[in-house]
């Protein structure tokens, strides 16, 4: 018993019995945003390019960033807050594993297989911190106990 001390914190028991696992989710959950931020480039810049003509160019462009500016930034910044707190909440550490596992794996397979180039060395080094999260969430969601 004394081995699980539970504290209240926000409204919600956080479990001090490893206090490594929620900073680890925080540091995982904040290694994906630049990713997610690159991946929301490429999907812009293919819906830019897939525009016919230049008049249709700048209302893609403008009608994206209207959206953007009125419901992406807040959308982006609430789900990455709401996310990294769930790790910190011990009914929810389970269910925020599983969502970070599936948010790292959309994130780096849209990055790699959105182009139409292959994938050479450098964008394998550069993705390795979204590799090892992908891991380290799976690795955590589905360990037993």
């Amino acid at each position: 018993m004394a081995a699980r001390v539970r504290l209240w914190c926000c409204c919600a028991a956080v479990d001090q019995a490893s206090p490594m696992n929620p900073l680890i989710h925080l540091l995982c959950t904040l290694t994906l945003v630049p990713y997610a931020v690159l991946m929301a480039w490429f999907l812009l810049v293919g819906r830019i390019a897939a525009s016919t003509s230049p008049w249709d160019m700048v209302d893609t462009l403008a009608y994206t960033a209207n959206w953007f500016l009125w419901w992406g930034v807040a959308a982006f910044a609430a789900s990455f807050l709401v996310l990294a707190g769930m790790g910190f909440v011990a009914r929810l550490r389970r269910l925020a594993l599983l969502t970070l596992l599936t948010v790292s794996l959309a994130i780096l397979l849209g990055i790699l297989f959105y182009p139409d180039k292959a994938v050479g060395g450098g964008e394998l080094l550069f993705l390795l911190p979204c590799f090892l999260v992908v891991g380290l969430a799976a690795w955590r969601a589905f360990k037993p106990g």
